[in-house]
């Protein structure tokens, strides 16, 4: 005979920590609501799913959790300074916490927004070399850094590292994007040779890309251009 479940006792029940973490995270933002209008339910499931498993661990995980939950609600709200203040100090105070690292890439994603692209490349590489939990925020973060390099005018490094975020990331749904940008930025740093091999690469391995239209007609451009390179380089009295 199967041995019965444990039900959990009232006291068990009163002091579960995931639901005083739900709560907690939910009643601040029902104190907030009228500065949240318009945040899809989308955003509260997300913020809920973050109060994970972990926080039966101990009880500075679970407020780590519950502090990322409130820089969320920030962050998605366009309040990028109230969550900056938020990450930073969770980041700080609680960076060992699974939801202090994952903290870190949020706070890059808030000072990207804020057009502080030194700050928020060093935090997206900073998560990018520690994270191991949630590979999906690690290509993000990758992503993250290229993008800084477009912003600070780097623009063949933003393409090198584009390149290299869709060889690793390459079952990701970011990696024809970065294959994508690769090209317009190396395209634009006069590497047009990589440019055109980053475009085909786009196109034959992912055809039914969104933006493929623009590829075409982008590789389209490179090709013409480099054909004109070409001849202009020709010697004088080749064609004789």
């Amino acid at each position: 005979m199967p041995p019965k479940r444990k039900r959990l006792t009232k006291k068990e029940i009163k002091h579960d920590p995931i639901l005083e973490s739900v709560l907690a995270a939910w009643q601040y933002y029902t104190r907030h609501s009228a500065r949240f209008n318009g945040i899809a339910l989308g955003v509260v499931v997300l913020v809920v799913a973050l109060i994970g498993l972990n926080s039966y661990h101990s009880s500075g995980i679970r407020d780590a959790e519950t502090d990322l939950a409130r820089a969320l609600f920030h962050y998605e709200a366009g309040e990028q300074k109230q969550s900056v203040e938020f990450l930073g100090r969770l980041v700080s105070e609680k960076g060992g916490t699974p939801a202090g690292k994952r903290a870190v890439y949020y706070l890059g994603q808030a000072k990207f927004q804020m057009g502080e692209y030194a700050d928020a490349q060093a935090l997206f590489s900073q998560y990018e070399s520690h994270a191991t939990d949630d590979p999906m925020l690690k290509a993000a973060a990758a992503k993250g850094e290229a993008d800084c390099l477009v912003e600070l005018g780097e623009l063949s490094a933003a393409g090198v590292k584009y390149l290299e975020v869709a060889k690793e990331f390459n079952a990701n749904p970011l990696a024809p994007d970065c294959l994508f940008l690769a090209g317009l930025a190396l395209g634009k740093a006069a590497d047009k040779k990589s440019a055109v091999s980053a475009l085909r690469k786009l196109l034959e391995d992912y055809p039914d890309y969104a933006r493929s239209g623009q590829a075409r007609v982008l590789l389209g451009e490179l090709r013409a251009e480099n054909k004109r390179v070409g001849s202009q380089s020709s010697p004088i009295g080749a064609d004789s």
